[in-house]
């Protein structure tokens, strides 16, 4: 399916959508007649499918108008059917009781158009409220560990690359095989679909991002193959240059209007040679870098060097310090598209297993900030990059320092691995990742959880945040609402007698962080997740989180054997998108 025509099926559920969340019928009998199939998703893999519901409260608020124009409660199965006003910018939620005072299920749709006088039906799907909801992938999709998922228009998420496979060779896991093959979350249907052709490169820890002037993806760098250490006492996770093959100095294009992975006409195949088509101007791979979206469509991709850990020191070679700007092709301001000259434009420190946060928007210019990675104490922990007008003729930008409020001594830390999470009014929710000591990274402590506040001259202060309570590193972070977040799972680490150790189990432990109380602190107990790390997360149009990949531990969640585990994929809705106070109003304040 294409995403013109995903868009027109988007736009029909949409009308729909609105009708089943309704209220209080209008007093004028006006309105537009709607029916709601507000069903669980119908797959093998979930347990909710069949759920019968007691009651389900609906609530139609329209954004335009900043207030709900609908309110109702139905008894039994659905579909519901009900008048609602026409508008333009609907938003529907719906909570689904089983017989307790507490909602089991739960659906949110925003945008919708309600046209006047005109019949629609809506599929709406529910998800486990308070819990995650099971995905199901196509039957012969493996497990992946380090993919890219990827948000796309119409609430779609691509899911691309992720390695396949491990084996136990001298004393380290070698990780390897990285998918080929990339999948397409529809939250419409709540299907799981390949795409329409394979992509150029396999590949796994890389970076993808969404450039919206092209509609395309791009997917920079990543690795043919990964290592992890047994021995628990270094960084366990590390790659070789010499073995982790050449698609880290390549990037690719997917189209989401087609669906398709734009193909490369002189591409040779995967892992024969170097090919002028599709490689970053420094031609030096770049594993786990970072790549972020310009306002002029440009993306900049930075790190990807080696880090310090059981095997090795961190990156001696300053070309990782350089940046490299992609540039698209975009019709009447571009000729053509791919990485350009970069003219010395570099970091103001060498940077890798670190992490970018879009700050602000300044004349029109991305202004993004760059945290960790580092080891040099000569170098800042953070810095700002502010891109250039005249990105799409090889401008770059520039990158510049930031200070710390007087006392501040978080400067003195050099996270790597971590995660950042955009919050309101210039904040940040710093959290796990593992710290550099004298050249070494430290096992994940429990201590590592900061609120990072930037003043309007750039000053940054930080605030201890209490409550994470296990060490992680690997792990993943969502917010829909920049005053939540939510952490789940991770890699951590084990005590053995008297010494702390890098553990080879992630762990199954989901915080969340609430700005207001600024403290991170365990969800209901029915959010219980599956012990995972090196998953990709993003959110979805409807405030819940989807999980694709990542494993419990390199050893167990990847073929090994020629048995290959099925691709972990699941949506959760965490209690906090609607919390109890507010089940009664169906998740929004009276008004």
């Amino acid at each position: 399916m294409t995403y013109r025509v995903l868009a027109a099926a988007m736009a029909f559920l949409a009308l729909a959508a609105l009708t089943a969340c309704g209220a209080e019928e209008f007093e004028d009998g006006d309105g537009t007649d709607l029916s709601i199939w507000f069903a669980p998703l119908d797959s093998n893999c979930s347990a909710t499918a069949g759920t019968s519901y007691s009651e389900v409260k609906i609530r139609i608020r329209d954004n335009n108008l900043g207030k709900t124009v609908k309110e109702k409660t139905f008894k039994g199965e659905p579909p519901y059917s009900l008048k609602v006003p026409e508008g333009t910018d609907l938003e529907i939620t719906c909570l689904g009781y089983t017989g307790g005072a507490t909602p089991t299920m739960y659906a949110r749709g925003r945008h919708f158009i309600v046209s006047k006088d005109k019949t629609t039906d809506l599929d709406l799907k529910a998800q486990t409220f308070s819990g995650f909801t099971c995905v199901e992938a196509p039957s012969s999709a493996p497990n992946i560990l380090f993919p890219a998922v990827t948000n796309l228009p119409g609430g779609r998420v691509l899911v691309t690359g992720g390695f396949t496979k491990v084996k136990d060779t001298q004393g380290r896991y070698e990780i390897f095989a990285p998918s080929q093959v990339a999948y397409i979350y529809d939250p419409t249907d709540g299907s799981m679909r390949q795409a329409n052709n394979l992509m150029n490169r396999g590949r796994g820890a890389h970076a993808a991002v969404y450039i919206p002037q092209t509609q395309q993806v791009l997917l920079v760098g990543g690795a043919e193959t990964l290592y992890w250490d047994q021995g628990g006492e270094g960084f366990p996770l590390y790659f070789e240059k010499s073995k982790a093959g050449t698609v880290g100095k390549t990037y690719e294009l997917f189209d989401t209007v087609t669906e398709t992975f734009v193909p490369r006409a002189d591409m040779v195949d995967a892992g024969e040679a170097e090919n002028e088509a599709d490689l970053l101007f420094l031609s030096i791979p770049r594993v786990f870098p970072v790549a972020v979206v310009n306002n002029l469509g440009t993306v900049l991709v930075t790190g990807g060097g080696l880090w310090p850990s059981a095997a090795g020191t961190f990156e001696q070679d300053a070309k990782y310090q350089q940046v490299e700007l992609y540039v698209p092709r975009i019709i009447g301001e571009t000729e053509s598209e791919g990485f350009v000259p970069n003219k010395g434009v570099a970091m103001m420190a060498l940077r890798t297993g670190h992490t970018a946060v879009h700050l602000e928007t300044q004349n029109k210019q991305s202004v993004y900030l760059f945290w960790g990675g580092n080891i040099h104490s000569d170098q800042p922990v953070a810095e700002i990059y502010t891109a250039s007008s005249k990105q799409l003729v090889g401008d770059l930008g520039n990158f510049t320092q930031i200070s710390f409020t007087d006392g501040d001594s978080y400067n003195k830390k050099r996270p790597f691995f971590h995660t950042m999470t955009p919050l309101a009014s210039r904040r940040f929710l710093l959290a796990g990742g593992v710290n550099n000591s004298k050249g070494e990274l430290k096992v994940p402590s429990v201590n590592d959880a900061f609120l990072v506040s930037v003043d309007s001259n750039n000053v940054i202060s930080t605030e201890k945040v209490e409550g994470l309570g296990t060490g992680r590193y690997l792990h993943t972070a969502a917010s829909w609402d920049g005053k939540n977040v939510v952490l789940m799972g991770g890699f951590t680490s084990v005590t053995q007698g008297e010494q702390t150790l890098f553990a080879d189990m992630a762990t199954a432990d989901v915080k969340v962080f609430n700005l207001s109380s600024k403290s991170l602190t365990g969800p209901d107990a029915d959010d219980t997740m599956i012990p995972r790390a090196g998953a990709g997360a993003v959110v979805l149009p409807n405030d819940c989180i989807f999980l694709a990949g990542g494993v419990d531990a390199p050893a167990l969640g990847l073929e090994a054997t020629g048995n290959p585990p099925p691709l972990l994929t699941e949506v959760y809705c965490p209690r906090t998108i609607c919390p109890e106070g507010l089940w009664g109003s169906v998740c929004y304040l009276d008004e």
